[in-house]
């Protein structure tokens, strides 16, 4: 069993439910994957380059086969997609490591 299988919120940053008047409450792993939004929103802070992250996006999300690629892509770029009933945005960050580019993801010069 690798580390990150064996730690259960391994590629999620932060989740919550947002009751839309100001409040939320912070879910985990095993919450996101039975929590129903109802009148509230569901917001997912993942990390990509976890395993198990891509693993939930492609069979517990939920998401439409289309919508989970676009977000695993390697080559994405920012984006926001009205879909349904949701809104699917992809955000990146940028490459702060010592000697990149930072429009290299995640990738160092050495």
């Amino acid at each position: 069993m690798t580390q990150e299988s064996s730690t259960p919120d391994a590629g999620l940053i932060y989740a919550c439910l947002l009751n839309r008047q100001g409040g939320g409450r912070a879910l985990n792993w095993a919450e996101i994957g039975t929590e129903k939004a109802g009148d509230d929103l569901l917001w997912h802070h993942l990390d990509f380059s976890k395993d198990q992250t891509h693993r939930w996006i492609r069979e517990e999300s939920g998401l439409a086969p289309a919508l989970a690629e676009a977000l695993l892509a390697d080559d994405s770029r920012p984006r926001s997609l009205q879909h349904e009933n949701g809104i699917l945005t992809v955000l990146r960050g940028v490459n702060t490591n010592p000697g990149s580019d930072p429009h290299e993801w995640g990738q160092s010069k050495n």
